[in-house]
């Protein structure tokens, strides 16, 4: 069946509109949404020197009075000429345990953090230690991604769906100040739907993600094992209760209590795991075709980040 003239025009724009026409007419991007490093030089006297930066303000920070862990007294602001990029030095650190310095990258919507945008930072600012990145899988309105679908079939490792505080605006899997934290909300910025991984330190020395040189091992670490779209199966599932010693009727029991939970299936395997004792009940999904979608987009944007510093006299 041939697209309607007016069925092409409105794909056409829904792509141009998806990240304002960034990487067009793929269905999945993924980018670097935010950086923080820690330091130990001040590196402000050098950032103010670099081209396309300007100083935007330098400010001290008020802490929130409901704010118990407030780390930095002072906040320095800079943004890109030539794009929305921004980055903050925090500085005057709040207790003696803190780097003395704190510097974090935030992403031009369009684009996320670009190499060319990181670089000329972390070349000024000597043994900068990274400790919190966020990287987003965009998908457009144009995949069959949404809030919805993600809930329905999103696995993020081993991290359950945070029910603490419900909000409109999207769904958490993981603790607050956890290792590793997923969030999946439509991004009206970006015109699509966002699976973001907020990765803190102890998940990124983990798997040996020490600074950008290694952006590479995410292709390998994060698809399936800490994001991953799948049905259950309901035969593999039946199969494996009457493997385990339960009766037709517990079966059956079993099956009604999954039916009712298909909306959510980290809820699902939670409830395999915690009422029904199953083990592995990971080995019951069947993986989406929407799995190759993040694939292909980390591979995209690993690409653009090297594997180690350029030597001299060697194109970049």
């Amino acid at each position: 069946m041939h697209e309607s003239l007016s069925m092409r025009r409105a794909r056409k724009s829904l792509m141009q509109r998806f990240h304002s026409g960034f990487s067009f007419g793929k269905e999945c991007i993924a980018i670097t949404d935010v950086l923080r490093f820690l330091l130990v030089k001040n590196p402000i006297p050098t950032l103010t020197k670099l081209p396309a930066v300007r100083t935007v303000q330098s400010h001290w920070i008020r802490p929130a009075r409901s704010n118990t862990h407030h780390s930095y007294g002072r906040a320095s602001w800079f943004q890109r000429t030539d794009s929305k990029m921004k980055f903050c030095v925090e500085s005057e650190r709040q207790h003696g345990y803190l780097a003395p310095y704190s510097l974090t990258a935030y992403a031009d919507d369009r684009t996320g953090l670009l190499p060319a945008e990181v670089f000329p930072i972390l070349n000024v600012a000597p043994g900068a230690k990274l400790t919190m990145m966020e990287l987003a899988c965009d998908f457009s309105p144009l995949s069959s991604v949404t809030r919805d679908f993600v809930l329905r079939h999103g696995v993020f490792g081993k991290s359950w769906r945070d029910l603490s505080m419900e909000n409109p605006a999207g769904d958490w899997w993981g603790a607050k100040r956890g290792a590793k934290r997923s969030k999946s909300y439509f991004k009206d910025e970006i015109c699509g739907h966002r699976v973001e991984l907020r990765m803190r330190s102890r998940f990124l020395n983990r798997y040996g993600i020490y600074g950008v040189y290694d952006f590479g091992r995410f292709v390998r670490i994060l698809p399936r094992r800490h994001i991953f779209f799948a049905v259950l199966s309901d035969e593999l599932l039946t199969e494996r209760l009457r493997g385990s010693g339960f009766s037709t009727e517990q079966t059956l029991g079993i099956l009604r209590k999954v039916n009712g939970l298909t909306g959510d299936l980290s809820a699902t395997l939670s409830y395999l795991r915690r009422q029904v004792k199953l083990t592995n009940v990971q080995r019951l999904l069947t993986p989406l075709p929407e799995n190759r979608l993040v694939l292909e987009a980390l591979r995209s944007w690993a690409e653009m980040w090297p594997a180690a510093p350029a030597r001299l006299g060697e194109k970049k």
